[in-house]
């Protein structure tokens, strides 16, 4: 039996906000897959002239490794977005606050307890 796959669902909702739901190990490649679906979505709407707001859920990550997270800020630095809201365990929370700080995004990439108050916080003006 192999290792468990990574599993990404990536939509925008509709209040106009990217959804990514995650499941499984974080790795370098499924973070670089999750990044492209997010310029994808970002460009469809950039084109309609509204903010690139992003909401994360990072209930279903199962572990991640140091090349997942140097994979994560590579992606905070370059993904064009106006704000970013991550939601899960605090564990997991406290390493993506942590990652945000050496992306030099702590601005715009906050992470929350609870999807309601992520979803809340990017729709903040």
């Amino acid at each position: 039996m192999g290792e468990p796959e990574f599993i990404t669902s990536a939509s925008i909702n509709d209040l106009g906000i990217i959804e990514i739901r995650t499941k499984g190990p974080a790795s370098h490649e499924s973070l670089k897959k999750n990044t492209n679906l997010m310029i994808k979505l970002g460009t469809k709407l950039a084109a309609q002239r509204k903010p690139i707001l992003i909401l994360i859920d990072g209930t279903g990550i199962t572990s991640q490794n140091l090349d997942s997270r140097q994979a994560m800020i590579e992606t905070m630095k370059k993904l064009p977005h106006k704000k970013i809201a991550f939601f899960g365990p605090a564990l997991l929370m406290g390493v993506v606050d942590t990652l945000a700080v050496l992306a030099g995004k702590e601005d715009s990439i906050r992470t929350f307890d609870t999807e309601e108050v992520a979803t809340k916080w990017l729709l903040e003006q």
